[in-house]
């Protein structure tokens, strides 16, 4: 079974919007079979079932173009805000989107966690300058040489674009040979040196979320996924919601923590009372909970959905239902929304109950 509406308005007026009795009952069936999605070239916001976070936008394009899961390794958060900026977090990577430089080739840019964790280590003592050969160049830059292995994956996989400079000389560390870049920290693996040179990155991403330093002191790293599951529903609901956006050109809406409280807490209403509908039972709606709660916004809409679907395929069944449907693409994809919040919750009876508003600030 799925349910769906929507419900946009201003400070000073509203409009609502139900589908008419012959759509509700069209859209109402029972989910027999479903393939959840999987990692495809076309999608343009990709799931992985294996972490349960997904890419999207200009995110997913940086991710396909420069080397895809066997460089960059799985997502391990959705897109979050720090400081100021939408970044996502790969097991060995984090991405930076610049709105600045959208549409150049630095609209995505690589996080410099290799320049973190190379700091006080001995092999970032620099080397005498040397001529260059086939099998060893000296990097001026930083002073440091990159040679066999190491020179060529760094050549074949993106050089400075991927992976910076070198910061260090090869070094064994943990009991096998590294070297730290701008960017990355390479791994010699001798034993699959048939495969991409023997060299595998190292899980920056995952070091910095468990405690790695951070790049700016005054901003905590992005927090691990909760261990409610409905939490990471909404994170997963969202980071397709914003895929889409990005798809079209759109800005990512900031997810917002006292937006997601009002979310949250109109979700496990509807949950808890049984109900499925903008307007509670007493006769208010959604624009009076952001007023009780004192979320600032210029302009707001909020969607909602219902649905039996499994745990693996609920989340992306109410997605497909809201993208297909005009009255919420048509919230989805404004522009000039800029935050969102996300809700879910679940009755306890097998139906989960989404509530996503979007405001501008």
């Amino acid at each position: 079974m799925r349910q769906w509406t929507h419900f946009a308005g201003r400070a000073g007026a509203r409009y609502f919007c139900l589908p008419t009795l012959a759509a509700l009952i069209a859209s109402t069936l029972t989910l027999t079979a479903f393939t959840p999605p999987t990692a495809s070239a076309n999608q343009s916001v990709r799931y992985y079932p294996a972490t349960r976070h997904s890419i999207g936008g200009a995110f997913l394009k940086f991710y396909d173009r420069y080397g895809g899961l066997n460089l960059f390794g799985y997502p391990i958060t959705d897109e979050v805000m720090e400081n100021g900026r939408t970044v996502q977090y790969f097991e060995r990577q984090r991405m930076e989107y610049h709105k600045e430089h959208a549409g150049t080739a630095n609209e995505v840019q690589l996080s410099l966690l290799g320049t973190q964790k190379a700091q006080g280590r001995p092999s970032t003592a620099r080397v005498a300058p040397f001529a260059s050969n086939i099998n060893r160049l000296y990097i001026r830059e930083t002073g440091h040489s990159l040679s066999y292995s190491f020179l060529s994956f760094w050549k074949a996989y993106g050089g400075v674009r991927i992976f910076g400079y070198p910061l260090t000389e090869p070094a064994n560390e943990n009991g096998f040979l590294v070297q730290y870049f701008e960017r990355a920290r390479m791994e010699y693996h001798p034993e699959k040196a048939g495969l991409s040179y023997g060299i595998e990155l190292g899980h920056l991403g995952k070091e910095y979320l468990q405690g790695g330093v951070p790049l700016v002191k005054s901003v905590p790293p992005a927090a691990p996924p909760a261990a409610n599951p409905t939490d990471a529903m909404g994170r997963e609901l969202l980071a397709m919601l914003n895929g889409a956006r990005q798809g079209a050109g759109l800005a990512p809406a900031a997810l917002d923590g006292q937006l997601s409280g009002v979310s949250q807490a109109r979700s496990n209403d509807m949950a808890g009372r049984n109900y499925f509908s903008h307007v509670t039972p007493e006769g208010t709606d959604f624009i009076n909970a952001l007023k009780v709660a004192n979320v600032p916004f210029k302009l707001t809409g909020e969607i909602i959905a219902k649905n039996n679907y499994t745990i693996d395929t609920t989340v992306r069944a109410s997605y497909d239902n809201f993208m297909n449907s005009p009255g919420h693409k048509s919230i989805i994809m404004d522009g000039r929304y800029n935050t969102a919040g996300v809700g879910v919750a679940a009755d306890g009876k097998g139906y989960y109950y989404y509530t996503v508003i979007f405001t501008q600030r």
